[in-house]
């Protein structure tokens, strides 16, 4: 049985949130005229709050999309245990794909996964640059699109965001929420995930373990 390990991209495997202030707050004073403080926006992030900060035009997330791509090489870095935790998904013998719900190109992202040394995942980025989902971020069909012709496997997920644990249920896939250190694992597990983890240490233990099962 194939392993197909699915992963989010921002603040799951990479450490963007610089980039997700900037463009945050570009947007908020386009559309508001108002902006906040890194630290109220860190705390809205961790209380997943921030979808709730503000009734939002439809055009306000669609246009975060397409903005949310690193302007400078030190908006990014990986998240800590990365390296370690690729390195077993590898031997595991996993299919990994990254699905983001960035509105860009694939090329974008891998450009970026060339500045953080990443480059043994160029090639495995699906965006939702073209994506009819429900809502800007539901990665639902595109999830669907990487298992389409996959043959007697199982598929794991993980993500900090209630969108990929949706998505991966959807799909029958498992469920795995990350925390960042920072968010309650009742987001994840509210929303029907299978495992909470709080780093990818962890997720690299527990995909070891659900791998061997």
């Amino acid at each position: 049985m194939k392993l197909v390990v699915i992963l989010d991209y921002d603040m799951t495997i990479v450490d963007s949130l610089k980039v997700f202030y900037r463009v945050y707050n570009f947007l908020l004073k386009k559309f508001f005229s108002e902006e906040i403080s890194i630290e109220k926006f860190k705390e809205m992030f961790c209380e997943n709050s921030i979808d709730e900060y503000k009734k939002y035009p439809e055009d306000f997330w669609k246009e975060f999309k397409v903005l949310y791509k690193a302007s400078q090489p030190d908006e990014i870095s990986p998240m800590p245990g990365l390296d370690e935790f690729i390195k077993e998904l590898k031997e595991l013998g996993a299919d990994i794909y990254i699905i983001t719900g960035r509105g860009v190109g694939a090329e974008d992202v891998e450009k970026e996964l060339e500045l953080l040394n990443l480059n043994s995942l160029r090639g495995r980025v699906r965006t939702l640059k073209d994506s009819e989902g429900e809502h800007p971020f539901d990665k639902t069909e595109e999830v669907r699109r990487v298992l389409t012709e996959k043959l007697d496997y199982k598929c794991i997920m993980l993500g900090d965001y209630v969108d990929d644990i949706l998505a991966a249920k959807k799909n029958g896939c498992i469920a795995i929420g990350i925390t960042n250190g920072c968010k309650s694992p009742d987001y994840f597990t509210g929303s029907g995930a299978d495992y909470v983890v709080n780093s990818l240490s962890e997720a690299k233990d527990l995909i070891k373990n659900i791998a061997s099962h």
